[in-house]
């Protein structure tokens, strides 16, 4: 008998130790789970771990609000909403840090200034979201504000006043125009004589321009215009005229040239016949026209054996309105004299006018 009560008790032992292992494994697991809860509620306390969490937001939807946002305090009607997208986004999905703001912070707030390369770029501030877990709550984001006036420039380009230019789909009207009356350089010695209306130039000027500005320029028969390294004055006058009024001056120009070096040169000593035919080249009383009258006395003495016009290359045209055209040229001009042949280019700017009869020249000048 007493065997068998020692093995009762032996199997009661086991059972109660058994019991008591599971009772202290059930014990430590809660004990466990309340340390992990309240570890994770310590962390969730903590700003950091908001910030944290915040500063890995930044998906598409996020950015395009900051986006939107920033767009609408450009007050700049060409700029576009995709070009403050891509530019807020390369910044807010590049490398940044937070810094807490000391001065700014309390128990009911906390502040971190987002950075990055050394520049800030927002504010969020942080309040306790008002559920307690083991006396501790957890902070949320209540505010976020960003400045990216950093990234902004202005940009400007200067244009033929009758031509036009578009930026992200919008005509830039008066009031982008920051200067205007703008003269040419090589038009300097016309402007103030009341025979031309001479062509101007004007600026438009961009302000509040995230990246830079896309300008697409038309001109004023609305052709779209290249902008690249070419795009100064010499296209802008070359434009200024017709095919039709090019083509009418290179059929003008040579016998005009013709008849002009020989009415100088008077290589023939037939001076008042080498003017009557000079003159039906230029209008009656014109500056060139008296030029060369006041000239025809000394022609007499000339001592050129001949001269030719061996080749001549058109530069550009201008229109100067009210029938007058601008024709730069280069030519060649072979001269026999006593030391023999000299050839020598020349510049020159030829006025033209275009009268009933055709066109006709009022001054030449040489450069």
């Amino acid at each position: 008998m007493a065997d068998k009560s020692s093995k009762k008790r032996g199997r009661g032992f086991a059972l109660g130790m058994l019991l008591y292992a599971l009772i202290f494994v059930t014990a430590l697991l809660i004990g466990l789970r309340v340390l992990a809860d309240f570890l994770s509620a310590y962390e969730a306390s903590q700003p950091r771990h908001t910030m944290d969490s915040y500063l890995n937001s930044f998906n598409d939807d996020h950015i395009d609000t900051i986006a939107q946002n920033f767009a609408a305090t450009l007050g700049n009607e060409a700029q576009t909403a995709g070009n403050s997208r891509s530019a807020v986004a390369e910044v807010l999905t590049g490398e940044l840090r937070y810094a807490r703001n000391a001065a700014e912070c309390n128990d009911r707030q906390q502040v971190y200034m987002i950075q990055t390369e050394g520049r800030t770029v927002g504010r969020v501030v942080l309040v306790p979201s008002g559920e307690s877990r083991f006396g501790m709550s957890p902070w949320v984001v209540s505010e976020e504000s960003f400045d990216f006036v950093w990234l902004l420039s202005s940009d400007s380009i200067t244009i033929p006043d009758n031509w036009s230019v578009v930026v992200n789909g919008t005509r830039l009207d008066q009031s982008f125009v920051e200067k205007d009356g703008i003269e040419y350089r090589y038009l300097k010695d016309f402007y103030g004589n009341s025979l031309y209306s001479l062509p101007l130039k004007r600026t438009y000027k961009l302000e509040n321009v995230v990246g830079e500005a896309s300008f697409e320029v038309y001109d004023n028969n609305g052709n779209l215009i290249p902008v690249d390294a070419n795009f100064n004055d010499d296209l802008f006058l070359n434009s200024t005229t017709t095919p039709e009024q090019q083509q009418r001056a290179k059929d003008f120009i040579p016998g005009f040239l013709e008849a002009y070096v020989r009415c100088l040169s008077n290589s023939n000593h037939a001076e008042y016949d080498n003017y009557n035919r000079f003159k039906k080249y230029v209008v009656a009383g014109s500056d060139i026209d008296l030029r060369v009258q006041g000239n025809i006395a000394g022609q007499h003495y000339a001592h050129s054996k001949g001269d030719e016009v061996t080749g001549i290359t058109y530069n550009r045209f201008v229109d100067f309105g009210n029938g007058y055209l601008l024709a730069d040229i280069t030519y060649t001009l072979n001269t026999i004299g006593n030391q023999g042949q000299v050839s020598t280019v020349n510049n020159a700017q030829v006025i033209l006018s275009q009268g009933g009869s055709g066109l006709l020249a009022t001054e030449l000048y040489t450069y």
